[in-house]
This record gives structure tokens, sequence and C-alpha cells, in this order.
């Protein structure tokens, strides 16, 4: 039976799964109650393992569960209808029975076997994580790394670094030295002496299973029909509609199902024409489906920040679109109950790029540079900077070596893919998502569908040539609508941190203690006054060959190996990435993160004279009167 976590309270709502369990060693009890009360928590139920003994927070008494029945589950999905993981495609080796069958897609697992020993089981996206950190003889987990703070030595500067110049942490990895996440995908045996375990699946690419293209075609829409309907559930959908493929495929399935269906789409400013929440909105009407569109013109850096500082303490790129998703789950619960928001992330990775160095498939995993951070070289710790930007180097090489078993370079572009981008950028996203919206699903995700794309020949993969090619066979209507060729869905950060210079620079001064080890407070501010002073940033028009490329790579007058040679030659590359005002975004949310956690609590109290409000959309300081 899941285990609701109580809230750890230090002024406001910290998290809504907090402490989860210690596994102590024997003698070990009084010292794991201890620690479970250093952390925040008053209540445990004490269940014993082996020889050691494990220890479950909760707010309320609950009986101690049966073997082989979960002890305690991460949903990642918000509570969100999902299905069986397939287990024939998991290397299941020896894994006990009962773990198999407590198993489902996009959850986490905590449970004990027949002989009493502890397992946790994580699902394979990242959707429902896991973070690990040690206490002498006691090992603690929880799905926030916030709560496990208080046990790491500082912060992980490397990672601080990554942070700022790719907005994403690398896997295993987290803001906190010494606090780990557990690996995706993974069957793990928890014993009071440490971890043991191996991958139950990873995205191995195998032999081209299929040789005939209509055979693939037809199974790959089985699978994808049929993930899709299940993740459904007889449920109300609200879906995100952008005008992509993706979307545009579930839009068709679910309409073709006869589910109850609605959509919505947001845009900046006036749509144009053919901009993809334009394009959208045509493609609802054409199935007459309702429609919403919103807008994002009063978009606010402030706003983004102070939510995603409210929020588990874990790192990602800025989510700019939440009130948008709470809007929509608001209007959609009015009109409809409880919706399933259901997302289109699929299975086939990056489109065409040109692989023949390292820094090219970094590039292609969304990584970049440690060097982008020299943008704020004057205001870093020069030799910390230095430090940190050659762990984070190493430590993506590493990444790379644990990728070069790969049969193709397609292949090791693709499980990088899914290892970075989907686990460590689009699966926070989506939780942060859920956490407004209740529910969601992601059915292009689902483990068949993974795992029949390892298979499918590197052509067909290349820009999803496989998928592009199905999906217009099997939906027609939709995909002879003409298709978006522009975007209107993201802010920009430049101008929405200049028009907000005078709060920002409110938000810097507070946070006196920066990034610790790597960026002060004075500078911080320092930064934020330099913004203030700077011009504000007129709209850049995309050049005469950014226009070239741009109608050449969407006109279908022009021959698919040619666009991919513009691609390959003109391609973003890995030392490229961040502006000044986005790397400041980021420094100051990471500031923030890091004032939320126990490494950000001052050693004395504040002084009087100043008090710290929170507001919906804005921070400001202020002076106690006669001060």
């Amino acid at each position: 039976m899941p285990i609701r976590i109580a809230h750890i309270k230090k002024g406001r709502r910290v998290s809504g799964h907090n402490i989860l369990a210690i596994v102590h060693g024997a003698g070990e009890k009084n010292a794991a109650r201890r620690l479970m009360q250093s952390l925040g928590r008053n209540h445990a139920v004490a269940l014993r393992i082996s020889d050691g003994g494990l220890l479950l927070c909760s707010d309320r008494q609950l009986p101690d569960p049966p073997a082989g029945m979960p002890l305690w589950t991460i949903d990642g999905t918000g509570g969100g209808a999902e299905i069986r993981m397939p287990t024939d495609l998991i290397d299941a080796g020896d894994l006990p029975v009962e773990v198999l069958r407590a198993v489902r897609q996009f959850r986490s697992h905590l449970y004990r076997d027949a002989g009493g020993r502890l397992w946790i089981w994580t699902d394979h996206v990242g959707l429902s994580t896991v973070y690990h950190a040690r206490a002498g003889q006691c090992s603690v987990f929880s799905s926030d790394p916030a709560a496990l703070s208080r046990l790491s030595a500082g912060l992980d500067l490397d990672m601080a670094v990554s942070f700022l110049s790719s907005g994403v942490v690398l896997p295993g990895r987290t803001l906190f030295t010494g606090i780990e996440a557990l690996p995706c995908a993974s069957a793990l045996r928890v014993e009071p002496g440490g971890i043991s375990g191996r991958p139950y699946w990873r995205p191995r690419p195998g032999t081209d299973l299929w040789r005939n293209r209509a055979d693939m075609e037809e199974e790959l829409w089985v699978r994808i029909r049929r993930s899709v309907i299940a993740s459904a559930a007889d449920r109300h959908v609200t879906l995100p509609l952008s005008g992509g493929n993706d979307a545009t495929t579930l839009l068709g399935l679910l309409h073709e199902a006869g589910c109850s269906l609605d959509t919505f789409s947001f845009v900046v400013g006036d749509p144009t024409p053919n901009c993809d929440a334009a394009v959208a909105g045509r493609q609802a009407a054409l199935l007459g489906v309702p429609h919403r569109l919103y807008s994002m013109d009063d978009f606010s850096v402030v706003h983004m920040l102070e939510r995603h500082a409210a929020g588990p303490v874990t790192m990602r790129k800025a989510c700019y679109e939440q009130d948008i998703y709470e809007q929509a789950a608001a209007d959609s619960r009015a009109a409809y109950g409880d919706p399933l928001f259901m997302f289109g992330d699929e299975c086939f990775g990056q489109g065409a790029i040109r692989l023949g160095s390292d820094e090219d498939m970094l590039s292609a995993w969304t990584l970049k540079s440690p060097a982008i951070v020299d943008g704020l070289a004057d205001a870093l710790d020069a030799q910390a900077a230095t430090s940190a930007k050659e762990g984070l180097r190493a430590a993506q090489i590493q990444a790379l070596d644990m990728h070069r078993d790969q049969r193709r370079p397609a292949d090791m572009k693709d499980a990088g893919f899914l290892e970075i981008f989907h686990r460590q950028n689009m699966m926070p996203m989506r939780r942060l998502n859920a956490s407004a919206t209740g529910s969601i699903a992601v059915p292009f995700m689902e483990l068949s569908i993974l795992d029949m794309a390892r298979h499918v020949p590197d052509s067909l993969r290349v820009e999803k040539h496989l998928f592009k090619g199905l999906v217009r066979k099997r939906l027609p209507r939709l995909f002879a609508l003409r298709r978006a060729t522009s975007a209107q869905s993201q802010p920009r950060i430049d101008a929405a941190m200049h028009a907000e210079a005078v709060q920002i620079h409110r938000i810097a001064a507070r946070l006196r203690h920066g990034i610790p080890g790597l960026l002060t407070g004075e500078n911080l501010v320092r930064l934020a006054d330099e913004l203030i002073s700077s011009p504000v940033p007129v709209a850049q028009k995309r050049s005469l060959g950014g226009r070239l490329v741009h109608a050449t790579y969407h006109s279908p007058l022009v021959p698919v190996r040619l666009k991919y040679a513009l691609m390959n030659r003109l391609w973003t590359k890995y030392h490229m990435g961040a502006d000044k005002p986005t790397l400041l975004m980021r420094a100051i949310q990471l500031a923030l993160l890091v004032a939320a956690s126990p490494l950000g609590e001052a050693p004395a109290a504040p002084p009087p004279d100043v008090r710290r409000v929170l507001t919906k959309d804005r921070v400001m300081t202020t002076v106690r009167p006669g001060a």
C-alpha cells in the first residue's frame, strides 16, 4: 500500500514526499530514530528486515504490510492511469517473482521479498526518482534530495556548473555532494552494509529484427495505439497541443478511439497564421475537439523563480509554462471533472546530427561545454570555477564512455538522449506539471515502444523517418494540414529579466549565501546591477542565412539528404549555449534552491529589521518601522 509522507515545514511546504526510509544495521535502531528526528520526522513505523531494520516515515500508524507487497510507492504520474510493465522485455535474471508482480511503469517501489530482504525497483524513465545518502551505518532514501541535504558535505560544484551551462545535472548526480540518484530501470537489493543490484533494462540496440518497412510500421502502430488507449483508461484527457508530430498523433488516436478529450495551446503575443498554436487550433477544429488558447504575455521570470524555489530541490531547466498548466487544469476540472494530462514525448531521440566527435555527441544529448560559465567569469571564484569545469568535463566524458559499447553512433546518441534529455530534463518538467494538474501520462515512453525503437534500422530512426511516415499514412486528414513554420510558445528571457530588473535585484540582495564556493552573494548582486544598467535588448531578426536554412528545411521541394547536410553543417555545437541573462537567471535559481535547503541556513538568526515576504508575483525586502 502506498505510504503518504508527511511534510517537513520550515515556514512553508517543502515537499509532499520527504524522508521515506532509513535502513540501519543491527544494533543501530536508536541511531536511526535519532537520525529520523534530526531530519524532521517525529513519527516512524519500524519494520524489521533481515539482521538490520527499516524505519518508514509516515504521518499515521500503518500496519506491517505482508512480504511481497510494496511498502512505499512513488507515483510519478500523479495518480494517472498506466499499463503493466511488459515483463517479456525485462531481464528478470534472479529477481524475486514478488518483485515482478508489483511492478508498474513510471512508479518506483520499495518492498520486501519472501526472505525478508529489502528491494527498490526504479522506473525506467525517471518520473519517480529515488535518492540515497549514507549516514554512518544507515542508508537513507527519499524522493526529494532536499530531504537528504542535511547529510551532505556541501554543494557539488561540478553539477552546479552543469546546471549553469546546460540546465541539467548528469545522471546519478545531484546538487549535493554525497547524495546520489539511484539508477533508472534497476532492481536494487538494500542491506545494512550497502546497495547491490543491476539494471533490468537498458536501451542497448540489438539486431534489425524487421527487414520489411510495412511490417515495422504495422507493429509500431499496434504498440503505440495500445499504449495510448490503455493510458487514457476511460478518463477524460486534456491534451497540450503543439501542432508537432507527436501531439498530433495523440490527438488523432484519442479522437479515433472515442476518448473524452479537450486540448489547449499557449502563445507569446498574438498568434501568427502558421505558428504552432494556430496550427494546433486548426487540427482540433478539424476533428471537432474543444481547444483553448492561453497567452503568456504576462510571463514573469520572478514568479517562475519563486515557483521553482518552492518546489522540490531538484535540478531542471526552468518550466516557463507551469502557470498555464495550472490554469488549464482548473478549466478542465471545472468542465470535465478529473482530467488526465497526456504528453507526446517519444522514443526516437534527436534528429539528423553530425556525430564526428565527442563534442557532437554531447551536443546531441543537449549538453553544452562548461566554458559557457565564462560568461560570468568576472563574478565567479576563479579557482573553484576552473576546478568545477574540469570536473564536469571529466564527468561528461565518463558518461560518453558508459555508452561506447553501442553498436552504432546513432545508437549511442539515442541511448544518451533518453538518459540525459528525457530523464534529466523532460521528466522533471512533467513532474512539475503533474504537481499542478494531478495526473499525467506519457504513452510513447512505454517500455515496449522504447524497446522496439532500438531494433529499427538506423536510416529509419534518423529524423523519425519511420514514425513520421507511419502517422501520415494512418492519420491522413490531420497531417494533410499545413505544418507549423514558427514557434511562439517561448518567452524572451532577456527582455523579461530587464523588465523585472528591480525585483531581480531585490532577490539577489537577499541571497547572501549566493552559490557557496562558486559565487558570492555580493557578486550576484553586482551581476543583477549590470543587468539593470545594460540596454534593453532588441529582438534579433533571423539573418539571411538563417532564413534560407529555415525555408530550405521546411520546403517539401528540397531533397531530404540536402536538408540533413544543411543541418549537419550549421547545427548548434557543443560550445554554444546560454547567453548572459539566462546564465544570471540560472544562477539566481540555483541560489534560491540552495537557500531553500539546509545548506542555505544562516548560522545565526537573521537581523531583526529585515524579513522576507513572498507574494504570488514578486519578492520584496521589507524594513520594519523604526529600524
